[in-house]
């Protein structure tokens, strides 16, 4: 038996003993609780008395813990209060700070208990006091210890898990982990998944990161990235809605995520700026004049809106059949940009928390986009580049004399982004006005081969250069030569769309809360490092780095180690 177990079993025999043999003010005191008791009292107050009654009469302990509803301990601290300040201490309350629950969210937590965990997203069966505490905290913003949710369980006679129970809780986790380690990848990340957070932990998250974000300094590109995934967390949405627009001085600027440009480049332009509001299904956007910070969608779609050729020809098929959108406006009360998020069919319809939500983010939003706008970038080392998983890659064959052969549609895609960002517009995209861009990004590979040595080209090697766009957007450029001896030859360029270590690091770390230090953790577990290595590398012994990998699980909210990495390398 362990040291702690045999203090607790001698304490717990020696807890009626410990109580000094009954003097005259014992007795006196016990004559006065039994008359107290023959009174109509309150059921609580009677409960308490007749629990400290039975202590002074040395009765047995499971006697007096089922008489008061609590422990001995308990009852002998309201032994000592009456002892001190008389039997009237017990009727009034001795913490003087107020309740952290106010009543009506006391009711609306008995209507939580009142049903399964299940019904709020937890796996558990039964309620039990650490899982209410992290309820309150995550749906009421409360902040509770594990005694106060006991004493909860308590009040509102909510059914605890028996020892039977947990017994076979734990042995059904051993048979689930014995199918997790024969399961396949897919099923090892469905098991791993972190637990639901409620709504208002969402929201709250989301807006504690957009404050982070929009003080960041990234590049509106990366800035946009992020806002992007942390608005999706926050308020889910379709992630095929329109990007976001910063208007700063004359030129828009559009930020679009993972868009089909070669497919449906066309009908944007058609149905966003050429068709009127009949066609299209939405009014006329008369955006910087609007008071408004957010609009409904009843406010920005006319009443033929799913019977337009617009909905059914573009909108629809981008996952636009309800949506919000946010006007973006600085602390003078400039317009900056705007932000339409979007669903699609099968899911639920805005609610008021949402529109709440976007209006109190819009703020830092614009700060955001005016920093970024104002951020410089420059190129870095190609050991420093990680590409995109989801954005293919693209190809683009070239003559000697710098005229675009073919090129695949990744690349179109590419180079309609930066031709709209650098000031373009659509319309011109559309009309063909990609010929200057072409030019620009032929002039850049012409530098990537001609400044290089004449035998790299002989040999056909292969040349990478790192190009910096000035929207945040960095590339990784890699030519090689073929055929040099017929015609002059062909140079084929491999474009990879990707980010910095740098601008990675600060994206995880702003959209999950995370200080640098655990920033860098997880980047080095994305890595793939081992826990020797990682502990070398931060100068970090084996249990604070064990405790540092404890509370990044905490701060993701995840299970265990292996869960961890794999979440590192899916960022």
């Amino acid at each position: 038996m362990s040291r702690t177990a045999r203090r607790r079993t001698l304490n717990d025999n020696s807890i009626v003993e410990a109580n000094p043999c009954r003097t005259r003010s014992d007795e006196d005191l016990l004559i006065e609780l039994q008359d107290l008791c023959a009174q109509p009292l309150d059921a609580s107050y009677r409960r308490k008395l007749e629990a400290i009654a039975l202590l002074l009469q040395r009765r047995e302990q499971h006697q007096i813990e089922q008489c008061a509803k609590a422990s001995v301990r308990t009852v002998q601290r309201w032994t000592n209060r009456v002892r001190r300040l008389g039997v009237s201490a017990l009727q009034r309350r001795t913490c003087s700070s107020p309740s952290k629950l106010s009543m009506e969210q006391r009711a609306r937590l008995a209507a939580d208990l009142g049903q399964p965990p299940s019904s709020q997203g937890s796996p558990q069966r039964c309620w039990t006091a650490a899982l209410l505490m992290r309820h309150v905290r995550e749906n009421y913003a409360a902040t509770i210890s594990l005694r106060h949710c006991r004493r909860l369980l308590t009040i509102f006679e909510v059914t605890r898990p028996a020892r039977t129970d947990v017994t076979q809780t734990a042995r059904l986790s051993m048979r689930a982990t014995v199918d997790h380690q024969a399961s396949t990848t897919t099923d090892r990340r469905e098991v791993l998944a972190p637990q639901p957070l409620g709504d208002y932990a969402r929201k709250r998250q989301g807006l504690a990161s957009i404050k982070r974000l929009a003080s960041s300094g990234m590049p509106l590109q990366p800035f946009a990235y992020t806002l992007f995934d942390v608005i999706n967390d926050a308020v889910p949405h379709d992630e095929a809605s329109p990007g976001i627009t910063a208007t700063l001085g004359r030129s828009s600027r559009w930020i679009i995520r993972d868009f089909d440009y070669s497919r449906w480049l066309p009908q944007m332009h058609k149905y966003l700026l050429v068709a009127d509001s009949e066609v299209s299904g939405f009014r006329p956007p008369l955006l910087p004049q609007n008071p408004h910070t957010v609009l409904r969608h009843e406010e920005i779609v006319r009443p033929n809106y799913y019977r337009s050729e617009g909905y059914n020809e573009f909108f629809r098929w981008m996952g636009m059949h309800h949506g919000l959108l946010t006007l973006l406006r600085d602390e003078r009360g400039n317009f900056v940009g705007y932000y339409p998020i979007f669903r699609s069919e099968k899911m639920k319809a805005f609610s008021r928390d949402d529109v709440e939500f976007l209006k109190t983010a819009a703020g830092f939003i614009a700060q955001g986009i005016r920093t970024a706008s104002l951020v410089s970038f420059l190129s870095v080392e190609d050991r420093a580049f990680e590409p995109f998983p989801r954005v293919p890659q693209g190809v683009v064959v070239m003559d000697c004399t710098g005229k675009v052969l073919s090129i695949n549609r990744a690349a179109q895609s590419l180079f309609h982004q930066f031709s709209i960002y650098e000031g373009s517009g659509i319309g011109s995209a559309v009309k063909g006005g990609l010929s200057q861009t072409f030019d620009h990004i032929a002039r850049q590979l012409r530098v990537i081969f001609g400044n290089q040595d004449q035998a790299c080209l002989d040999a056909q090697q292969p040349i990478i250069r790192i190009y910096s766009h000035c929207s945040g957007a960095t590339l990784r450029l890699r030519g090689f030569a073929s055929d040099v001896t017929e015609n002059g030859g062909h140079f084929t360029v491999l474009i990879e769309l990707g980010e910095t270590e740098q601008l990675l690091r600060q994206r995880i770390a702003a959209r999950y809360n995370l200080s640098r230090r655990q920033a860098e953790l997880l980047m080095l577990l994305r890595r793939g490092t081992n826990n020797k290595e990682i502990a070398e590398l931060l100068s970090a012994s084996r249990s604070a780095l064990k405790s540092s990998l404890r509370e990044l699980r905490l701060k993701l909210d995840l299970g265990g180690g292996s869960s961890l990495r794999e979440v590192a390398r899916l960022i």
